[in-house]
């Protein structure tokens, strides 16, 4: 049985439930070596977090990340973010997001993944073509959450990920929104 969520934006009420559940993940990875997420060496202070969380609240506010929080309880307990690349000095890539996202470990498998990145998508629809993320190679629940909203494999770095001795591949996939030449010079012609 699914909880009863709700999807919504992110507020600066949120930052609590969200720096603590990211700070989870290194307890978490801990008991279990193989968690599909990128982590750093040691966990950030919980200072560092919380301008983190200041810069996402900015980078949604000018426009340069769409960002969706799942509730429950009235409490956050996920985060999809999709972050356009590029800058203003590097406009090539401005075309293309980066999906990340973080749910609560007890609150995976009941479907809240897939609706924070549907819904994200959705937002990110007449803003980005291409979206892309990454995934570890051995992550098989995350890549098949991944392809059934419609992203597809387009690569793989063997050893890209090495943890605690034991390398994993990191695997890229990438989701079009805008059908290729959709925008391109031959388009508008």
């Amino acid at each position: 049985m699914s909880p009863d969520y709700r999807i919504r934006e992110v507020r600066t009420t949120d930052r609590e439930s969200i720096v603590q559940g990211y700070l989870a993940l290194y307890q978490e990875r801990e008991n279990h070596p193989t968690l599909g997420i990128v982590l750093a060496k040691t966990p950030p202070t919980v200072e560092a977090e919380n301008a983190w969380f200041d810069a996402l609240l900015e980078a949604v506010r000018v426009g340069k990340k769409v960002v969706r929080v799942a509730e429950v309880g009235g409490r956050a307990v996920g985060l999809c973010e999709v972050t356009q690349k590029g800058s203003d000095t590097n406009a090539d890539e401005a075309h293309v997001g980066e999906l990340g996202l973080l749910v609560h470990e007890r609150h995976r498998g009941q479907g809240i993944g897939e609706a924070l990145i549907r819904e994200v998508l959705a937002r990110c629809a007449g803003r980005l073509e291409i979206v892309v993320l990454s995934v570890f190679g051995n992550n098989t629940r995350a890549k098949r959450l991944y392809a059934k909203v419609g992203f597809r494999s387009c690569g793989s770095l063997p050893r890209g990920i090495k943890r605690q001795g034991f390398y994993t591949d990191s695997d890229r996939m990438y989701l079009e929104l805008v059908p290729p030449g959709a925008h391109s010079r031959a388009a508008a012609s």
